[in-house]
């Protein structure tokens, strides 16, 4: 996961990807930088998944291991959130998460996600998560 950031042109690759898919859907994957250097430490966003035949809406994060466990990923993981549902007004938003990734799992629920099923993307199989408006205005009023 961390062969993106380390990429000596990520910051010119996440401005394109920013340019081209902010275009077509009005959201995408942001940069996590930090303040004090503009590092790119991560990314977290929303994207377009197909689930069963069923269009989605999926929160995604990714953070470099060297910044985890500072908040970071919580926090822009909110944000996109609060983006999902007050700004594009979604009915839910989804998450796909390997059962062993512990600290993804653990950010999904506390940002209010809950868990509903296995699934297979891929050949890889993954945990559920979603959370409706619903629950994200009852979780954060």
């Amino acid at each position: 996961h961390n062969e993106y950031l380390a990429l000596p042109d990520a910051l010119e690759k996440h401005k394109a990807y920013i340019e081209h898919v902010y275009r077509f859907f009005n959201y995408g994957f942001w940069g996590i930088y930090l303040i004090e250097s503009d590092k790119l430490i991560g990314r977290c966003g929303l994207q377009n998944l197909v689930l069963d035949d069923i269009a989605e809406v999926e929160l995604g994060y990714l953070l470099d291991v060297n910044y985890q466990g500072y908040g970071y990923a919580s926090e822009s993981a909110e944000i996109a959130l609060s983006y999902g549902f007050h700004a594009l007004e979604l009915p839910r938003i989804v998450a796909l998460i390997e059962p062993d990734n512990t600290p993804s799992l653990l950010l999904a629920e506390h940002i209010g996600m809950h868990y509903i099923k296995t699934v297979q993307r891929e050949s890889i199989i993954c945990s559920l998560y979603q959370i409706t408006a619903q629950q994200y205005f009852s979780h954060h009023s």
